[in-house]
C-alpha cells in the first residue's frame, strides 16, 4: 500500500465517494478553501504599504510592479521590510487555511 503524506491523504479523503453526503462535504469544503484562497492572494500588500507609507502608487510609479523590488527602490529599508513581512503573514495564512481541516 502506497504511503500519502498527511495533507494529501486529507484532500483524498474528502473527495472519497463513500456516501454522497462526505463527498458533497468535502467538495464544499474544496470550493471554500479555494476562494479563500484567491481571496487572500489577490490582496496587494504593496499597494497598501506604499500608499500608507509614501503617498504614492507603485503602479504608476518605478517599474509599475507592485513587488517588493519596486517598493524598496521607492520607499526605502522600510517599505521593504513592511511589504516583505505582509508578504510572508499573507503566506502564513495561506499556508494554515491548506494544513488545517476539519476532524
Amino acid at each position: 500500500m502506497r504511503k500519502f503524506s498527511k495533507k494529501r491523504r486529507f484532500f483524498l479523503s474528502l473527495v472519497s465517494p463513500h456516501d454522497k453526503m462526505t463527498s458533497f462535504k468535502g467538495f464544499l469544503t474544496i470550493i471554500i478553501i479555494l476562494s479563500l484562497s484567491y481571496l487572500i492572494g489577490s490582496i496587494l500588500f504593496g499597494y497598501i504599504v506604499s500608499s500608507t507609507l509614501g503617498n504614492l502608487d507603485l503602479r504608476t510609479e518605478g517599474s509599475g510592479n507592485v513587488g517588493a523590488r519596486n517598493a524598496g527602490r521607492l520607499l526605502g529599508k522600510k517599505g521593504l521590510t513592511y511589504k516583505i513581512a505582509a508578504t510572508q503573514e499573507k503566506e502564513k495564512i495561506h499556508k494554515k487555511r491548506l494544513t488545517s481541516h476539519p476532524g
